[in-house]
């Protein structure tokens, strides 16, 4: 707040002289103002620990931890140690993913017990296919660079139509109408789903911190899950404001029978809503992990 300076009054009269010289009505109006002034403080007293108790129960909300879950693996499924996952979702039952690097990049179909390829369709060397999602019998997929979205036929993977967009592709997801996307950064860009126009962004922040390296997405019971890339870790998000509410870390996912020694990092969440089971996998991992989750506790 800034401060302002008080004028001063010129005249050599003491303030009791120039008090008395006054006019009796003059006086009467002065004790009126000054009586007024210490109403006011007094209110402003008394209203004051009102408004700080307010303040404080604001601050507290936005201080609050996000929830730490521990995860255990039920179950195992084999993945093509080769594919470079840069998207996973499950619809009806089957696996889609999407594999990424230029002239590696394609758009597949897995079985859902022996994670074996059930139907490909390769991109043209000039895309590095990125985040996956299904919307209403189509296959949406971002490519890296590009700057293009590309839409397939869920049924055949048959190219339909593509959208534009600025700014680099990393993960995909959406509910209902609303697809959300990342970039590598902190921010979550929300588009219309119709022709992929962008509506608005929200930063992602714990603890008044932003959360970068947004990476693979899935949408889960009201919230967005986000690979955060280079790390073992993936964390929940108000997609509304942008809060963290919840993290996994998935270190030793990978035990050492499951190594082949060719492994990235980890990259790849799907959620199967029917059934309400977790799958997580990582770039050329050997395997599809179904995991179970327990909440732990609060982290600082």
């Amino acid at each position: 707040m800034s401060k302002k300076k008080k004028k001063r009054v010129s005249g050599g009269g003491s303030a009791a002289s120039v008090m008395a010289s006054e006019p009796r009505p003059a006086a009467k109006a002065r004790r009126s103002w000054l009586v007024g002034l210490l109403v006011v403080g007094v209110l402003a007293a008394i209203a004051a620990p009102l408004v700080f108790q307010e303040e404080t129960t604001q601050t507290a909300g936005i201080s609050q931890t996000p929830t730490r879950y521990r995860f255990k693996v039920v179950r195992k499924i084999p993945h093509d140690p080769q594919a470079y996952t840069q998207g996973l979702l499950v619809h009806e039952g089957h696996f889609y993913e999407s594999t990424g690097l230029n002239g590696q990049s394609s758009v597949r179909r897995l079985d859902p017990d022996s994670g074996s390829v059930l139907l490909r369709r390769d991109l043209d060397a000039r895309y590095f296919g990125e985040g996956l999602h299904f919307y209403r019998g189509v296959l949406m997929q971002l490519t890296w660079r590009a700057g293009e979205l590309l839409i397939y036929d869920s049924a055949s993977l048959e190219p339909l139509r593509s959208y534009r967009y600025q700014g680099e592709g990393w993960g995909l997801t959406g509910s209902g109408d609303q697809l959300f996307r990342t970039d590598g950064t902190s921010r979550l860009h929300v588009h219309d789903a119709g022709d992929f126009s962008l509506l608005r962004s929200v930063t992602v922040r714990q603890g008044g911190r932003e959360v970068g390296g947004l990476n693979e997405l899935e949408w889960i019971d009201g919230r967005v899950w986000a690979n955060v890339y280079g790390t073992n870790r993936v964390v929940i998000i108000d997609p509304e404001k942008g809060d963290v509410t919840g993290s996994i870390n998935f270190s030793g996912l990978l035990e050492r029978q499951d190594r082949h020694g060719r492994e990235d990092v980890l990259n790849g969440i799907a959620h199967d809503k029917a059934t309400g089971r977790i799958f997580v996998t990582g770039k050329r991992y050997a395997f599809i992990y179904e995991v179970e989750l327990e909440p732990l506790s609060s982290e600082g």
